[in-house]
């Protein structure tokens, strides 16, 4: 029980927060994290503001847990349903890009070497 009193916030939860430390303040930019709070019946989470809780200087409020989080999974649902061959085709451009880059190179450490062979 003693031990239980000193572990960390992350590891007593009995909700998880899936964003975080991975959401950033509107207000600041600092990172959110989890929070609760109780009224006679019922209990309240929500993201808050690191800086607003721990030195009060950030005008932000809280942002419910379930209205955040499902605004995050639907905007990552949108995005996995797009058409990704735009994409895909930029990131082999890239990657030719970069395999060219690297292939002009090798020729030419290989020319510097034969010269510092013949030497």
């Amino acid at each position: 029980m003693e031990r239980n009193k000193k572990a960390r916030a992350k590891n007593k939860a009995k909700q998880l927060y899936l964003l975080s430390g991975l959401v950033r303040c509107g207000g600041c930019g600092s990172a959110m994290s989890g929070g609760s709070g109780k009224s006679r019946d019922k209990d309240y989470f929500y993201y808050r503001c690191y800086t607003k809780h721990n030195k009060r200087s950030c005008e932000q409020g809280r942002i419910k847990k379930e209205h955040l989080e499902s605004l995050v999974l639907h905007q990552l649902r949108l995005i996995l349903a797009e058409d990704r061959s735009e994409l895909i085709a930029k990131i082999r451009k890239v990657l030719n890009e970069k395999f060219n880059t690297f292939a002009s190179e090798v020729k030419i450490f290989k020319k510097i070497l034969g010269n510092v062979e013949k030497e």
